[in-house]
């Protein structure tokens, strides 16, 4: 097989802290074969001109501008890049959020990945940082390793695993990218793109390996949209839990315990879901009033009504007994804190 190209896909907004270090992460790699595309999305601070800076240095960095537009609309212009090249059908994708960077090794071992197993998609581990240090490394041992060409198994595992969700644990080949795949009525999306935008890929994809190395440095950043969930921020919106619930349905590969199974987890993500909004700071009619929200979505309701095991914070929603939600949420929370600090002490006396 002969030398892979890679293509690395970073999304710029707001991370003038970061992009540095996420860029000279790239640079740094052992597997030099590669293009760098930096999408800057109207960047307020200085990161769209610390991407101009670093293009001016390396020419295998390419910077593209935007009016902010949003992850969705920067990902597009990314990956039109891409279709445009010669022959890149021919290379791989790897994105990489801007505040996140890559071990120096990470292209080396994917392509030592594709090359072993032939697979047009890897899908590899990823370690959680903070400051600069390693806060939580990726347990291989509670995760799965393999090859796997079958739809219904692939579906699965990574529609019941959120883990497997980001765009960035995952190499694919640039083959199954599509201009087809962007469209305008998904644009509004800001939590659940890479989801999105993962859908197609799983169905194109004829093989997938997932491996144990983990390549990939995920920051702890309080500033973006992951981490950062408040009231002013949060939208009850099914949009890609939806999409994902068409897709499985057109898909036809699932049998009825599939679904059965797939509904235990979507449960158990609505009630996540329902304790976050319990914790918000805000007024409780402002929570009670997303409840509703949630409470008479069509997508929710289907979930909610669905024979799949029962759980008690969803059926106070459907009961409408918001007060007890809101206090289990506030139980559930001082138990956290009193194990967190029980945690803290034992350290400390150790």
């Amino acid at each position: 097989m002969k030398e892979i190209d890679f293509y690395i896909l970073v999304p710029v907004c707001k991370v003038e802290k970061y992009i540095r270090a996420c860029i000279d992460s790239v640079l740094s790699q052992t597997y030099t074969r590669y293009q760098l595309i930096l999408v800057d999305d109207g960047s307020p601070d200085k990161s769209g001109a610390i991407c101009d800076e670093y293009a001016m240095l390396d020419k295998r960095i390419r910077v593209i501008h935007q009016e902010h537009l949003g992850l969705y609309t920067a990902l597009e212009a990314a990956a039109g890049y891409v279709l445009e090249q010669p022959g890149f059908k021919d290379s791989y994708v790897v994105y990489l959020d801007s505040d996140d960077e890559l071990r120096p090794d990470a292209l080396e071992a994917i392509s030592r990945a594709v090359r072993a197993y032939d697979a047009d998609m890897i899908v590899y581990g990823m370690d959680r940082v903070f400051e600069g240090k390693v806060r939580k490394r990726y347990n291989a041992n509670t995760s799965f390793a393999g090859v796997i060409t079958d739809k219904r198994a692939l579906y699965r595992l990574v529609f019941r695993d959120w883990s497997y969700n980001p765009l960035w644990r995952k190499a694919i080949s640039s083959s199954l990218l599509s201009a087809a795949d962007y469209h305008k009525e998904h644009r509004h999306v800001q939590r659940g793109v890479d989801l999105l935008l993962s859908l197609p890929y799983y169905q194109r994809c004829r093989k997938a390996a997932f491996i144990h190395e983990s390549v990939y440095l995920y920051t702890l950043n309080p500033d973006s949209i992951t981490q950062s969930i408040s009231f002013e921020r949060f939208r009850v919106d099914p949009t890609v839990r939806k999409a994902v619930w068409d897709f499985l349905q057109k898909q036809n590969v699932w049998n009825q315990r599939d679904f059965y199974e797939y509904f235990k987890y979507l449960k158990s993500t609505l009630a996540r879901k329902i304790l976050t909004i319990a914790g918000f700071k805000t007024s409780k009619h402002n929570i009670k009033q997303l409840f509703d929200k949630v409470r008479n979505d069509e997508y929710y309701a289907m979930v909610l009504n669905s024979e799949a095991h029962d759980n008690a914070v969803l059926w106070l929603l459907k009961k409408r007994m918001y007060e007890c939600i809101l206090l289990y949420a506030a139980g559930r929370r001082k138990l956290i804190k009193l194990y967190k600090d029980a945690e803290m002490r034992l350290r400390s006396e150790n």
